[in-house]
């Protein structure tokens, strides 16, 4: 389900974003190797400089917004985040 093919272009592509007090939340989608595509948010501090990463994936009957005032959260104190959504719950 998350394998990796380094031959294969992520086509990420920006449905939109929203600026936020500490972030701004873009809403993408990038493509996945089985066809089709996975939805997620990438949140950005409004900071300069390098920042650690976190990956969120929901559980249960949940979707990527599940995480997102964690990520927001996060991003007040320096980190990226991407939530993504289970790619099975994408339609």
């Amino acid at each position: 389900m998350f394998d990796y093919f380094r031959e294969s272009s992520l086509d990420v592509q920006e449905l939109g974003s929203e600026a936020r007090d500490n972030a701004n939340v873009y809403d993408i989608s990038y493509a996945n190797p089985n066809g089709t595509r996975v939805s997620a948010y990438l949140i950005v501090p409004h900071k300069e400089g390098q920042f650690a990463g976190v990956i969120f994936l929901h559980g249960g009957e949940q979707d990527r917004s599940a995480f997102l005032n964690e990520a927001l959260s996060l991003a007040e104190l320096g980190a990226v985040s991407l939530l993504i959504d289970e790619p099975s719950v994408n339609t």
